[in-house]
């Protein structure tokens, strides 16, 4: 009875997580480059049932019955660790020169005014006093040779990542690329760092390329998002009664049964 509550309760508990991290997804379904996450769910260990006839056992070996065993019992849905759908959104052409989309695999390589860097396919960027091209919270976009600087005048980028300003050639892009199925550590929305920090990235290859006057969309679909928030709803109703369900049982076992 006690093993039925707990599978219930960790029913909810995995609708709950599911819910969270769809919530989420719809939140940014507009936000530029955004990758939506992924909850997965798989069914806890099994135990196994033994019938024990008690009574029993004080009969004398070897005409005392074994232990019977009887089937297994699942302890609840679980989740795994939050994954990330890294498949390309749509790209929205937007016709500012500075808004850049990747079009196939592939980061922009940023560093915070601290130093750190890390990855991005938010390509919303703007320049800054310095006439470095930043992104909206400040984190530099990289070149070949640090931040890259276009000062003033009207900027050009070829589709390679090479970054032109008045017409002179003032950076390569570092549009970095991590081997396929590399584990990522994803912070705020659009950040992401390998989760080994000894990984180096490498320069995506050709079949890569960076689109001028465009914002790669988030990957996240809200027909499907809301289909799936449904789904979780129902999931958790279900389990949500199957707990009330048992513990009717359990109050009826305490109060009813004992006064016999």
């Amino acid at each position: 009875m006690m093993r039925g509550l707990y599978a219930a309760a960790a029913g909810m508990l995995s609708s709950f997580n599911r819910q969270e991290t769809i919530n989420n997804n719809l939140a940014n379904v507009n936000t530029p480059g955004f990758k939506r996450d992924l909850t997965p769910v798989r069914a806890g260990r099994e135990v196994g049932e033994v019938r024990d006839i008690g009574g029993l056992f004080s009969v004398p070996y070897p005409t005392r019955p074994l232990k019977t065993m009887v089937g297994t019992v699942g302890t609840g849905a679980l989740n795994d660790p939050v994954t990330t759908d890294f498949s390309d959104g749509d790209v929205r052409e937007t016709g500012n020169e500075l808004d850049l989309a990747i079009v196939g695999r592939g980061f922009f390589q940023m560093q915070s005014p601290d130093g750190k860097t890390f990855y991005t396919r938010a390509g919303q960027f703007a320049r800054d006093a310095g006439g470095r091209l930043v992104d909206p919270v400040g984190n530099f976009l990289m070149g070949d040779e640090g931040p890259i600087q276009v000062r003033q005048g009207p900027v050009s980028i070829d589709p390679d990542g090479t970054v032109y300003a008045d017409g002179e050639e003032v950076a390569i892009m570092r549009v970095m690329t991590f081997p396929t199925d590399t584990p990522m550590v994803k912070f705020g929305d659009n950040a992401f760092r390998p989760t080994d920090p000894s990984l180096q990235a490498t320069f995506a290859d050709e079949l890569t390329t960076v689109q001028q006057g465009a914002l790669a969309g988030s990957n996240v679909n809200p027909t499907q998002a809301v289909i799936e928030m449904m789904s979780a709803m129902r999931s958790y109703e279900a389990a949500q009664r199957m707990v009330q369900l048992n513990d009717s049982i359990l109050e009826r076992s305490v109060n009813d049964i004992g006064r016999v």
